[in-house]
């Protein structure tokens, strides 16, 4: 389990020209403040023309607002992200590009089996070029296969295809990964808030909330694009015990349009009173054993963040997850805490 506080790393992977490098440059250029570290093969790939760069030195490049960029030259991934997560980094995020490196599953069980403790694997992102589908298909015989070990599919240049050859590009990408969670882009630009783990606060009343964010993200230097999806959240916050067994259940079978869902939750006596930490991220799901911070008060605060979502249906879901038989303790409905240590 990741050290509190440790750097989650989101790897992105895609074949040549898809469009990783603008949306490098979407994220390294945002305005919320959002501290990224990239690890890339070249500084030639960063658009730093509207990007001032307040430090450098061979191996990093260090951007006025906080970001970082890193090359592997002369380093190997473990030296490279140790850079970047360390004690006292100040970075919210760290993006590897895979290009150049090794095969997307390779690279995805090396940063599994990362060693630095201030950093951890997140997720595993692939852009794919939809003007270019079939022809980079024939190029590389792996670029479809691969797309099964990912999380996040982003189909970029949708602008360039028409309907019927997008429709049969979303139908490939689903017969490789029936779960992969499915973002189409214009440009590389995407809502990060739907690609990274960030700290989306749940409502601390014991309520259920829903937020809908659909106004169109405008960029005054880029003709006014727009982004093609928009996150929604969802959340339940209360301090009623969850039922272990439902829980599981809808952990396991998530709806494709959730990308992310995460929290603190508690099961009541049936979870032996014990703080579990809930992660998801597309179809991959953890549930961990945690402790009280002295003085907390057990509650579940859990979100979960999407595109697309049935709000209603949702909070439905979440508000069913309240265990109705809190009291029903026994030895079929107590929990094994040991597997999720």
């Amino acid at each position: 389990m990741p050290r509190r506080n440790s750097i989650p790393i989101l790897l992105l992977t895609g074949f040549l020209g898809a469009g990783k490098t603008s949306l490098l440059n979407h994220l390294l250029g945002n305005d919320e403040g959002l501290k990224v570290g990239v690890i890339i093969n070249d500084f030639g790939e960063v658009n730093i023309d509207s990007m001032l760069v307040a430090a450098q030195t061979d191996t990093a490049l260090e951007l006025s607002n906080g970001c970082i960029c890193c090359t592997l030259e002369g380093e190997n991934l473990d030296d490279a992200i140790g850079q970047l997560a360390h004690q006292g980094s100040r970075l919210d995020y760290i993006v590897v590009e895979a290009s150049g490196l090794a095969e997307p599953r390779e690279l995805a069980t090396m940063l599994r089996l990362l060693k630095n403790n201030y950093a951890h694997f997140d997720a595993l992102v692939s852009v794919v070029d939809a003007d270019n589908f079939e022809k980079n298909n024939q190029t590389n015989e792996n670029a479809v296969s691969d797309l099964a070990v990912t999380d996040i599919v982003i189909v970029n240049k949708v602008d360039l295809v028409d309907a019927p050859k997008l429709a049969d590009i979303r139908k490939a990408i689903r017969l490789a990964n029936p779960k992969a969670r499915l973002l189409e882009a214009s440009h590389g630009r995407v809502d990060f808030h739907l690609l990274l783990d960030l700290e989306e606060k749940p409502s601390a009343q014991l309520n259920l909330k829903a937020g809908h964010h659909h106004d169109h993200d405008h960029d005054h230097e880029h003709n006014h694009e727009h982004l093609h999806d928009r996150f929604q959240t969802v959340s339940l916050s209360t301090q009623e015990p969850l039922d272990p067994r439902k829980f599981e259940a809808w952990a396991a079978d998530l709806d494709p349009a959730v990308f992310r869902a995460k929290g603190i939750i508690f099961f009541g006596m049936k979870g032996i009173g014990q703080k579990f930490i809930f992660q998801a991220v597309g179809k991959r799901c953890s549930l961990k054993l945690d402790e009280w911070e002295m003085g907390q008060t057990p509650q579940t605060d859990l979100v979960v963040i999407g595109t697309g979502l049935d709000e209603e249906a949702v909070r439905k879901e979440l508000e069913q997850l309240v265990d109705s038989s809190p009291d029903d303790v026994s030895a079929d409905t107590l929990m094994d805490i040991l597997k999720y240590k």
